[in-house]
């Protein structure tokens, strides 16, 4: 029987190998798989006949496109207090300790975001190959910065391969501050089916590490030998779609194995109020032991160990609603409500853990790409612990107001 070092080391491997591989895997993926569609074809086509154009640019056979922002934004709340959670074991037994530690100079903040993405698609003897690499750079009041690639990743003949947007993404809001729900980029592999009427189909293999909640002392993971699974359905018009993901969870400590699952539904209506554009997304979404799907909610853990060395899996789910409607050209009104809630419950401890989210704001949007940003949100967030000491309850909330510039070119 393989031993475990030997199979860890072996995927490891694999991941470590898959950047210097992307040339001989689009290679091989386009020589095994033709075009998606008669109709992406056409769309390809199309890009490549009118470049250049404004905003493109042609060199070699190849079409680049090169575009950007920058945002300055500054936020000031009125939140007091925030929740830290500390979990820890009595006698063997999972034990809860939570309180309430002062917000400080977080309560005002100041932050510069730029974001720059570069685009291009030829034509190879296996049909369009597409390359996406976007750069962000971020600056904060305090003097850290930051630089970072969001994205960078290959698309030929239905193959994703890179860095980017994970397809369990359905939607986290429209506006400025997002709400629970899966928003992440993420190492990946993927292949697209598209189906004549225009709906698709993907299976993507993630990275496992990147969307773990844990705390070191309940849940302490070891390094991931597999990756998550995630399997993502969309139709024609891209108004409704279905995600799943599962993901495999070894402890650390004690070796115990086990899998964990979340699945969400998304649905997008638009209409025409008064003969303007507006738009509903609601998003509902259910996990269990792999919560990091649910957007990433506080206080929380994908597992705990309970006094036997069994795992105990947490469980929850988030929902998320959000509207926008252009009451105007230039000026729009957005405003998402989302919230989470999670348990884990093992025999001497119930942890609890429940957020709310609600956002308001105004978009103005002029000439030279330039938008002005005005937004409020309100959170409340609270955990509730019954262990072998008894019960506890803390709740925290607090009012956010946004302004914020953007400058897109």
């Amino acid at each position: 029987m393989e031993d475990r070092p030997a199979r860890i080391a072996f995927w490891r491997d694999i991941f470590a190998g898959l950047r210097s591989a992307v040339g001989y895997v689009l290679i091989f993926a386009a020589s095994v798989v033709s075009a998606s569609s008669a109709e992406q074809a056409d769309t390809d086509e199309l890009f490549l006949a009118t470049c250049p154009a404004p905003g493109y640019i042609r060199f070699d056979g190849t079409c680049l496109s090169i575009s950007g922002y920058i945002t300055a934004e500054h936020s000031f709340s009125d939140a007091d207090d925030r929740i830290f959670f500390l979990p820890g074991y009595a006698g063997g037994l999972p034990i809860a300790r939570f309180g309430l530690v002062p917000n400080g100079s977080d309560r005002r903040k100041t932050e510069t975001t730029s974001y720059l993405t570069f685009l291009s698609a030829s034509e190879t003897e296996w049909g369009m190959l597409r390359t996406r690499l976007s750069l962000e750079g971020e600056l904060l009041g305090s003097g850290g910065q930051t630089l970072k690639v969001d994205q960078a990743y290959f698309t030929l003949a239905g193959f994703d391969l890179g860095r980017g947007a994970s397809y369990f993404n359905l939607s986290d809001g429209y506006t400025y501050t997002g709400g629970y729900a899966a928003d992440d980029t993420i190492d990946l592999a993927a292949y697209t089916y598209g189906f004549t009427n225009g709906s698709r189909i993907t299976l993507s293999l993630e990275d496992s590490s990147a969307r773990r909640l844990e705390d070191g002392i309940w849940a302490k993971r070891a390094s991931p030998w597999i990756p998550d699974i995630v399997l993502n359905a969309i139709n024609a018009d891209e108004t409704f779609g279905v995600s799943g993901a599962l993901t495999h969870i070894r402890d650390a400590r004690t070796a115990v194995n086990a899998w964990g699952f979340a699945v969400a539904a998304g649905y997008e209506h638009r209409w025409s109020p008064g003969g303007r554009p507006a738009r509903l997304a609601v998003v509902a979404t259910y996990a269990k032991g792999a919560l990091g799907y649910l957007g990433y909610p506080d206080n929380v853990t994908d597992y705990l160990i309970d006094a036997d060395g069994g795992m105990v899996l947490s469980s929850g789910y988030a929902a998320l609603a959000s509207v926008q409607h252009d009451v105007s050209e230039q000026t729009s009104l957005v405003g998402t409500a989302s919230g989470y809630s999670v348990e884990t419950d093992a025999r001497f401890l119930n942890w609890r853990a429940r957020g709310l989210r609600v956002s308001l704001g105004v978009i103005r949007q002029s000439a030279g790409g330039l938008t002005l940003g005005l937004e409020g949100n309100y959170h409340l967030d609270e955990v509730s612990a019954t262990d072998i000491r008894g019960q506890n309850h803390i709740p925290a909330d607090g009012f956010e107001l946004k302004v914020y510039v953007r400058r897109s070119f």
